[in-house]
């Protein structure tokens, strides 16, 4: 009886408000993102669940929380071909990952119970746990997991697909700088050097409750800014609904004391802004903006912000920075490391379900290569094409290509 596993499942964020504060802290002492907190869900869902059917599974022992599992069900149709896919909360629309917020040692009860209400109460065609970062301990243990409890009638497939790049903060920022080539080192010395030499007066200004509006919406402009004069749509106008969203979803984690929103000060000047989020131990950072007059002055602000990040994190006893998806050489000069994202694929072995799923992965892959890898990335730079937002309906699939 004390193995004995409880699941409820909720169709509305309304229903489990209740345990919001529970729900938090079982996913930051399960070291988990804080894109999988109540407050980050409910804000995406508001945004981004449209026609889809919200899945929220929360798993007890005992009355204790050992598992939650946001998910949600939606229809895709690519052409003629139609699948309904069971995705996680957050996971497109936001080029994040994640962990999956089960305590280790139930994660085979919990996975278990988990497939078998998905196989008893819903209809679906693939099941889609991902993307999932490299930097989660337990995927060997969750993928066993997940082969004990399908049946034949089911097949399971793992995909690495793409690389997000961590970097782990040392015990001082000597030692910090003493982690990077002796070419960076020299560089990042000599970049504060100039500062401190002149007595220029470095200051970084956090945002708060009287000036978080004003502080948003000029980092906004000036990312956007940078990023448009070279042609490139820039991180708010290729995400549909991302400035709405980030606006939103900014503010609320700003009264739970989890926004890091800087405006970066050089003598009297804005030289850019810093946008991460702070949960347990890790600080998320998503994006930066940087002004002209920082590069007038020939004033590195990449490496000023990541030195002032740093020497933040040390006061706040953060132990990893997690700078995203993708593979980017400046992060990987500043002591970057390159994790795998991994994704997990369930799908029913029924032979017309298979064909389905096998037509819609291949148009999915013929979709993402024509639109993201030759249209987006080749050819629309090269004719000076102003490309606008990602198409939603790419967005949603193109991580079902496995």
């Amino acid at each position: 009886m004390e193995d004995t596993i409880h699941v409820q499942v909720f169709n509305a964020f309304n229903e489990i408000a209740p345990m919001q504060q529970e729900w938090d802290d079982f996913v930051e002492s399960m070291g988990g993102e804080i894109f999988l907190t109540y407050d980050w869900c409910r804000v995406w869902w508001n945004y981004y669940g449209k026609r889809r059917d919200l899945l929220v599974f929360v798993f007890r022992n005992n009355g204790s929380l050992c598992g939650i599992l946001p998910m949600f069900l939606e229809k895709i149709w690519l052409g003629p071909v139609c699948v309904r896919v069971i995705k996680i909360v957050g996971t497109d629309f936001l080029p994040i990952t994640l962990t999956i917020p089960v305590m280790p040692n139930f994660i085979y009860k919990v996975i278990q119970n988990f497939l078998n209400e998905l196989h008893a109460n819903y209809s679906w065609d693939i099941l889609h746990m991902g993307p999932i970062c490299g930097r989660y301990d337990s995927f060997d243990t969750l993928v066993g997991a997940c082969t004990q409890a399908i049946t034949k009638y089911y097949h399971i497939v793992t995909k690495i697909s793409d690389v997000q790049t961590y970097f782990k903060v040392a015990l001082s920022w000597d030692e910090q700088i003493l982690g990077l080539s002796k070419q960076q080192r020299r560089a990042m010395r000599r970049k504060y050097e100039r500062i401190f030499k002149q007595s220029r007066r470095l200051e970084c200004i956090p945002a708060s409750s009287e000036n978080y509006l004003q502080f948003f919406d000029k980092f906004v402009q000036m990312h956007q800014y940078y990023w448009q004069n070279l042609g490139n749509p820039g991180h708010f106008g290729a995400w549909p609904a991302s400035h709405e969203f980030h606006r939103e979803v900014a503010n609320v984690q700003l009264n739970h004391h989890r926004l890091r929103l800087y405006e970066i000060i050089l003598d009297d000047c804005c030289i850019g802004y810093s946008y991460a989020y702070k949960f347990g131990d890790t600080y998320y950072y998503f994006l930066f903006a940087r002004s002209d007059f920082g590069k007038r002055s020939k004033i590195d602000f990449v490496r000023i912000d990541f030195g002032e990040m740093v020497k933040r994190a040390l006061n706040e006893n953060v132990i990893w920075f997690d700078a995203m998806r993708g593979k980017y050489k400046y992060k990987q000069e500043l002591g970057g490391q390159l994790f795998p994202i991994k994704n997990i694929y369930i799908h029913p072995n029924k032979l017309a379900t298979q064909i389905r799923i096998r037509s819609f992965r291949s148009l999915s892959w013929m979709f993402n290569t024509c639109y993201s890898k030759i249209w987006r990335a080749r050819i629309a730079p090269r004719i000076g094409w102003k490309l606008g937002p990602f198409w939603k309906l790419w967005i949603r699939s193109h991580m079902l290509s496995y």
